[in-house]
């Protein structure tokens, strides 16, 4: 039988790292309106403006999707501990009944 092992802490981080690059994206039209600000040549600075403009739509699709990746991280690690935690619990109700039975008399198991 194959272990399946899924490192919580390590789809956390990638979900914490996915969001973070969300936020940089949500940031960069502020940067390019802060550049256009400081370059020194109306015609530059005018590119640079329309450059980050017309990125808007593409930027925020791609935020979209990353931040939905994000969430799927999250999910998955959610639903993996909850899964975890159910077969703990219902390994330790089965161990508790194999314990009762083997220390049940033996009438009691039907051995008599």
């Amino acid at each position: 039988m194959s272990d399946l092992v899924v490192r919580g802490d390590a789809l956390h981080s990638h979900a914490r790292m996915v969001r973070t690059i969300a936020a940089d994206l949500s940031a960069a039209h502020s940067q390019a309106e802060d550049a256009a600000a400081v370059v020194g040549h109306e015609d530059l600075a005018r590119t640079v403006r329309d450059f980050g403009s017309q990125w808007d739509i593409h930027r925020q699709r791609f935020i979209d999707d990353v931040t939905t990746l994000a969430d799927a991280f999250d999910a998955i690690n959610n639903t993996m501990a909850d899964l975890d935690g159910d077969m703990a619990s219902q390994m330790r109700a089965t161990t508790g009944q194999v314990r009762a039975a083997m220390m049940a008399p033996a009438a009691q198991r039907g051995e008599a």
